[in-house]
């Protein structure tokens, strides 16, 4: 899905030698001091290529929600819920017009938590689970939830992501105009793409943009 140029005969034994032209993506692999500077290029280096059919993209009009965790702050990550991160941002936020809430998400109907809250008044999200179809196009690939997750991320004109590497590098690289990510947290601050505004869920300081000399976030709401 993402095209790193390299050519179509190339075999695995190849591929797997050539360490100038792989990068392998893991967990943490956010360090922003690697690409402050460089997105450009890295955008340039992994461009998106539809090469199969999904089943759904976001509309211009909406506004995607990335939700990791579901119901519980379970292990060591801040637990983003409706007080102290959705709530605050989606009373300022909305689609626009003729558009929705999306939510691309793991969880299930049964994780009663905030994916089950957001789809009720006044925020009536939807959780979309978008597939690609196979190589030949003609029949769903019911594996392909994740990579279809993430493209479907890409796309989105106008995200919120959580504390997370996927919908990080989705926002990344996409060509999303307006971006909602945390300032807490093991996030990578993004502190000079104009993309982005910031939402520190610990201070409950939100809607911070980059001073002039991108150094430091100035925020235009306490709660």
């Amino acid at each position: 899905l993402l095209s790193n140029k390299q050519n179509a005969k190339t075999n695995f034994e190849e591929k797997r030698t050539d360490r100038l032209r792989c990068i392998k993506f893991i967990g943490y692999f956010q360090e922003y001091a690697l690409y402050r500077g460089l997105l450009p290029l890295v955008r340039q280096w992994l461009p998106f290529r539809l090469d199969r059919r999904i089943t759904e993209l976001p509309s211009t009009k909406d506004l995607v929600i990335h939700i990791r965790l579901c119901n519980a702050p379970y292990h060591v990550y801040k637990y983003f819920d409706i007080d102290n991160y959705f709530g605050p941002l989606l009373q300022r936020i909305k689609p626009r017009p003729g558009g929705s809430i999306r939510i691309i998400t793991t969880c299930q109907a049964k994780d009663r938590g905030v994916t089950e809250e957001l789809k009720k008044p006044p925020f009536h999200a939807i959780v979309t689970r978008p597939l690609l179809y196979d190589s030949t196009n003609s029949q769903l690939d019911k594996a392909s939830g994740l990579a279809a997750d993430f493209l479907y991320l890409a796309h989105a004109t106008r995200l919120i992501i959580c504390e997370s590497t996927f919908s990080w590098w989705a926002a990344i690289l996409s060509n999303a105009t307006e971006i909602h990510a945390p300032a807490s947290g093991m996030v990578p601050v993004a502190i000079d793409d104009p993309r982005f505004v910031f939402h520190d869920i610990v201070k409950r300081r939100y809607f911070g943009k980059p001073d002039i000399d991108h150094t430091t976030i100035a925020y235009q709401q306490f709660n």
